[in-house]
């Protein structure tokens, strides 16, 4: 084989190997790039929720101000959330824990908010709406001006020691002190 044929062969190769490296490092540069970067996936099409985007990733998402609305959070995590003006809205909680979480002013209409512990929350001014709240634990939690009104199979929620306000929009049929509430004035 002629030596002059086999050089310009390897250099004709080393274009294309130089590319390839070039695109595998711009891939990594990439990759290291967007793993800090919130991941928001499409929802599943039988259900309509947006997929768990996994326990680890969970309280980095919920903290940095990601749109969590819609996405399937069943047994979530959040204990002691400092997360105001969060929404969930149309999200699937249930069985998750916010236990002291700060969620004043926190949207979550339409939630399915069953089995989900709120107690000790600050929930002054939040939008539960709509909400299915099967067996939700509020004890002592700030109900103070919160919305939850026409809720789901409110009927089992346990009240006991919660604050609310005259502003506290109740569902239809639920006495609050009954269920252990206590009224502050205003």
């Amino acid at each position: 084989m002629n030596p002059l044929i086999g050089i310009r062969a390897l250099a004709g190769l080393a274009l294309p190997v130089a590319l390839a490296i070039s695109a595998r490092e711009q891939r990594r540069a990439r990759r290291a790039r967007d793993a800090d970067r919130p991941r928001i996936e499409r929802p599943d099409p039988a259900t309509g929720l947006q997929p768990s985007p996994g326990r680890r990733r969970l309280r980095s998402l919920a903290t940095c101000g990601a749109d969590l609305r819609g996405f399937d959070l069943r047994g979530a995590q959040l204990d002691r959330l400092n997360r105001p003006a969060l929404d969930l809205s149309g999200a699937d909680l249930t069985g998750a824990h916010f236990r002291r979480s700060l969620l004043e002013g926190a949207r979550f209409r339409q939630a399915a908010l069953d089995y989900v512990d709120f107690s000790g929350c600050d929930l002054r001014g939040a939008d539960l709406s709509g909400s299915s709240l099967l067996e939700t634990d509020f004890s002592g939690a700030d109900l103070r001006g919160a919305n939850l009104a026409a809720c789901r199979r409110a009927s089992m929620v346990h009240l006991r020691g919660a604050l609310f306000d005259h502003a506290t929009a109740w569902p239809h049929g639920l006495d609050p002190r009954a269920a252990g509430a206590v009224l502050v004035p205003n």
